[in-house]
């Protein structure tokens, strides 16, 4: 299924609006489209950018889809380095020495600029649970850049890694003529649009996640929240017997409980039969996790620093928020997603509810989108 551009914007804010106002069930885990640069680039410099997502020289072997495709089949990762298989915006493979012809045909820029081309660089990210779901997530972002990019007639080049067995992703360079949809995304939209087609092809290839920006997911739960459900996913039995010990200490800080150096020992060595790697994490920068204080004059300014953080976030995702309830009003038709917008408006009231006054600016404005008394 591909969409034009009006319709997979409209999709897009329809989708987050409902997760904002609490009418959508989110997926267990946010999709990412990430914009890593745009902007005038030298066609040399889109080279190189084009051989680093390649991981190759362009003297490599030219049959690099069958050689990643034995790899992932394997379950092995493509380490740094190694050749990876490029395609095009049709999810045709590029052969390397295909790959100078291909950037020969983007546009140049006019005037003083005509060694340049206009390109951006994204990266598309799907959170999986296992190396071996690699594949799927090709096949998702290949279907999203076809119903998308490809539509909207840019010209791509991507290509999958797996350098880190657990964040498979994919790098993109896209041509971007002075008239493309993402040259001219001043807020974002064609982005929500992209990670709404993402979204939509990765939970048809078995993957339950949403497509959202950070704001508008449900209030924030606590940091200790969030980050126990990230234990109970990663070292489920750890987290069953020791995760409650470490969220009361955690909350009660210097004045917690007595330690007891030997559950010290035996929580340690629960948490390294699951993962060593996060246990070791753990030791080194927090061990409160196993009832170790540490250093408390380090965890108070750690907590004060988390809390300064959790403000300035709060701030930024209220503004968020207003600015999708107003777009979300101007988009569609008196009574369509009037129940979406009051919901939305609603929750940032809240939120401004709940917040001490800034000392600046308008209570929805963070600091850094100020400027001359406008957002930008």
């Amino acid at each position: 299924m591909s969409l034009n551009l009006q319709s997979a914007l409209r999709a897009a804010l329809l989708e987050r609006a409902g997760i904002a106002a609490g009418a959508q069930r989110r997926g267990l885990r946010p999709c990412v489209v990430k914009s890593i640069g745009a902007g005038r680039r030298t066609r040399a410099s889109v080279a190189r950018l084009v051989d680093y997502i390649a991981r190759a020289d362009r003297l490599a072997p030219e049959d690099f889809a069958a050689e990643q495709k034995a790899a992932l089949a394997d379950g092995a990762a493509i380490r740094p380095g190694d050749a990876v298989a490029v395609f095009d915006e049709w999810s045709r493979p590029v052969p390397p020495q295909e790959i100078d012809a291909v950037l020969a045909s983007w546009p140049s820029m006019e005037g003083p600029d005509d060694h340049r081309v206009r390109a951006r660089h994204l990266v598309f990210t799907v959170p999986v649970d296992h190396p071996a779901d690699a594949p799927r997530v090709e096949i998702a972002v290949a279907s999203a850049i076809r119903e998308t990019l490809a539509v909207w007639d840019n010209t791509v080049l991507w290509a999958l890694h797996t350098d880190h067995a657990d964040h498979p992703h994919v790098h993109a360079v896209i041509g971007t003529p002075p008239d493309a949809p993402l040259r001219l995304d001043r807020d974002g939209l064609v982005l929500d649009a992209l990670r709404a087609a993402l979204a939509r092809n990765a939970r048809a290839s078995g993957f339950d996640v949403s497509a959202e920006r950070r704001c508008d997911r449900p209030d924030a739960e606590p940091p200790l929240m969030k980050e126990l459900d990230n234990l109970q996913r990663r070292v489920p039995n750890w987290t069953a017997a020791w995760g409650s010990g470490y969220i009361e200490r955690a909350q009660a800080g210097r004045d917690g409980l007595p330690i007891d150096p030997t559950a010290a020992a035996r929580s340690r060595d629960a948490m390294a039969a699951e993962d060593p790697k996060l246990a070791a994490w753990y030791a080194a920068h927090r061990p409160l996790a196993f009832g170790d204080p540490g250093e408390s004059s380090w965890e108070a300014a750690r907590a004060s620093a988390t809390d300064a953080k959790a403000s300035r976030d709060r701030a930024a995702r209220r503004h968020g928020l207003a600015v999708l309830a107003d777009t979300v009003d101007r988009t569609f038709p008196a009574g369509d997603a009037d129940h979406l917008v009051h919901a939305i408006r609603a929750r940032v009231e809240r939120m401004a509810a709940a917040m001490p006054p800034e000392r600046a600016g308008t209570p929805s404005q963070p600091r850094r989108e100020r400027r001359d008394g406008r957002v930008r």
